[in-house]
């Protein structure tokens, strides 16, 4: 999910934010004049209008480039550059742009966005954002001169309880100004997903609650071993001490061992427990790769307990209920 989390605020500022700087009519020759117009053409439902003062191809692939690389770059599978392009050109950024592109005249022109029945990963998320929860919080004109002017969009998100910046640019161009693109997305994003992962915390305080009443788990040891024999991987082990809270059987608990890796995405090595009773001890081994970035870095400088967590996420019981943790937010 983490990957179109910000389709979000880039949706809203290439159909919303452009046009909620006031209605008031001002001087043609202010930049406020051209925002005013998009606000008009959004109510008015008329996109030839809106897309007349918002270069909305500049913008929607600006973001694509700016925000996809650094999911590249964070992808924790380590490959060439030939394949990160062709991935990039062919597979991610022409449906990431295809996506958004639709969505906003669509939105435009009649007001809503239609998902389809079989959505790939991009409409899918756009199907669960609740855009209704967010919207405009301020939006000015932070600095202008005779040829161009930045305006600063501060979204709210009254559902996640947080707020998003962007910066658009606009130029004048004739006797009139355009929104020409945006900036600020890699902040957007952090931001996003960091207000995603507080809500989802949230959340799932309660369930967790419940499921440490049911199980407890803790790691008593960690080690690194020789892996295979050509010496490329290796292999982390964990030892656990599980013991039983409740007096309903157990059929299976499922969890994981998050290992965080400083500046790279978390390593997890899951685990299963099948009908655990009383208190025993159980190990679980993950297999450390050369080809995925955060692996190398556990390899190459080891591993402390202060960068250790366990998480839970679901507990099955024998009579067919479950506690399970969320992993989207509802």
């Amino acid at each position: 999910m983490k990957k179109y989390l910000i389709l979000i605020p880039i949706f809203l500022i290439v159909v919303v934010g452009a046009g909620i700087f006031g209605a008031m009519q001002v001087q043609k020759t202010k930049p406020s004049y051209s925002i005013d117009h998009i606000r008009n053409s959004i109510a008015n439902h008329d996109y030839a209008a809106f897309s007349s003062y918002v270069d909305v191809d500049k913008i929607i692939n600006h973001a694509a480039d700016e925000i996809l690389m650094q999911q590249l770059a964070e992808d924790e599978v380590t490959t060439s550059m030939q394949e990160l392009k062709s991935r990039f050109e062919n597979q991610m950024k022409p449906e990431f742009i295809d996506v958004i592109k639709r969505a906003t005249e669509e939105y435009v022109s009649t007001g809503r966005v239609s998902i389809p029945s079989n959505p790939n990963p991009t409409e899918k998320i756009l199907k669960q954002a609740n855009i209704d929860t967010i919207h405009i919080n301020r939006f000015g004109i932070q600095q202008a001169d005779s040829g161009s002017a930045i305006a600063r969009i501060v979204f709210a998100d009254d559902d996640l309880q947080t707020f998003f910046d962007l910066d658009a640019k606009l130029e004048k161009s004739g006797d009139g100004w355009h929104i020409t693109d945006v900036d600020g997305w890699k902040k957007c994003v952090a931001d996003y997903r960091l207000a995603i992962k507080y809500k989802l915390d949230r959340l799932n305080d309660p369930i967790r609650d419940q499921m440490k009443s049911a199980v407890e788990i803790k790691i008593s040891s960690v080690k690194i071993d020789e892996g295979d024999e050509y010496g490329f991987s290796k292999n982390l082990h964990f030892d656990l001490k599980v013991r039983t809270q409740t007096n309903a059987p157990i059929e299976t608990v499922r969890g994981r061992v998050v290992v965080d890796v400083t500046d790279q995405p978390d390593v997890y090595a899951p685990f299963e427990i099948y009908r655990p009773t009383g208190e025993q001890s159980i190990g679980i081994d993950k297999v450390l790769s050369p080809f995925v970035k955060s692996e190398v870095e556990i390899m190459r400088k080891g591993i402390h307990s202060s960068d250790l967590s366990l998480e839970i996420l679901q507990i099955d019981f024998s009579d067919g209920t479950s506690l399970q943790l969320l992993e989207e937010i509802p």
